[in-house]
């Protein structure tokens, strides 16, 4: 395929050059010329490809084409592109080559079957899909593969038929593609992001914020059913002057105080550190609630709004 490839440059190559003796002929069949330097260019594009440097062959044919369109120019440009990878570029340049202001030679019907033979080559080239999400947890799987979250790079699939499957917490879409060889198609997946449940730093502030009320609670606890009656009886033995059993019960008094204290404080904190994680998560959503915590010298405080 290959060598034919040349042969066909080297062939549209000479057919340009000929071109230069029958001016007349192209100027009356309402056909264009190419320059010298585009001519050049052709030729050095030839030589890029037999020498496997297809890169250096696309910016060749794209300068010879910034100085006047022809179709062999798109042509030629069509089929390097295609051997550098860039199928969807090599597509459009053979559509261009079909549209472009066309050459006496080769004749536009030969260029036409040349398109068609080479477009049938492209016929595996992969497409590319691109995902446009509203959220960037949003997990994607396509064809029951691995699922992954979404990505704003191209992702290469094979021309048929694929299935895609998007999820957010508890939503979840599907969509049935259908891409040509070569084709970029945009994929747009938009879900209701108030109802994706709970962030991971409000999920953490409510863990933390949950430890933090059970510290409280078992302080109370421990306030009412176990300090609270060692206190009576230690005020009973203050007054009945049993030293013994007042020093008993005010040893019990003191070692319990400071974890009572502890549960409270430390729940305290743990509830007020839970409720800030919550507050700052929500500042950050994508849903009509708009919320700013702030910290000065003086003070910090949170503040929110509500859109609907």
């Amino acid at each position: 395929m290959y060598s034919a490839l040349c042969r066909h440059l080297a062939a549209t190559l000479c057919a340009c050059v000929a071109l230069a003796s029958t001016a007349a002929i192209a100027q009356e069949a309402n056909f264009v010329e190419v320059s010298p330097t585009q001519l050049e260019y052709n030729t050095q594009a030839v030589e890029a490809l037999t020498a496997g440097d297809s890169a250096q062959a696309v910016l060749l044919m794209r300068s010879a084409l910034a100085l006047g369109e022809a179709n062999v120019l798109y042509l030629n440009l069509g089929r390097a592109l295609a051997q550098s990878g860039a199928c969807a570029e090599a597509l459009q340049a053979y559509q261009q080559a079909l549209d472009a202001p066309k050459l006496a030679s080769p004749t536009p019907e030969e260029i036409a079957s040349i398109v068609e033979r080479y477009r049938e080559e492209l016929v595996d080239c992969p497409a590319r899909l691109f995902l446009r999400c509203n959220a960037a947890e949003i997990v994607v799987s396509i064809d029951g593969r691995d699922a992954s979250v979404c990505t704003t790079d191209a992702i290469e699939l094979s021309p048929g038929e694929h299935e895609l499957r998007a999820q957010l917490g508890g939503q979840e879409q599907s969509h049935a593609l259908t891409l040509a060889p070569g084709e970029s198609q945009n994929l747009d997946l938009h879900f209701d992001a108030t109802q994706q449940g709970w962030g991971a730093l409000s999920t953490a502030g409510l863990i933390v914020g949950g430890v933090g009320v059970a510290a409280l609670a078992s302080s109370l606890i421990l306030d009412l059913a176990v300090l609270g009656p060692a206190f009576d009886e230690l005020e009973e033995a203050a007054q009945s002057g049993d030293a013994a059993l007042y020093r008993e019960r005010k040893d019990a008094v003191d070692g319990l105080q400071p974890i009572n204290q502890g549960l409270l404080i430390g729940g305290g904190v743990l509830l007020l550190g839970g409720l800030t994680m919550w507050l700052v998560d929500g500042a950050f959503d994508d849903s009509g609630t708009a919320g700013q915590a702030w910290l000065s010298p003086d003070g910090f405080g949170y503040s929110w709004s509500l859109s609907w």
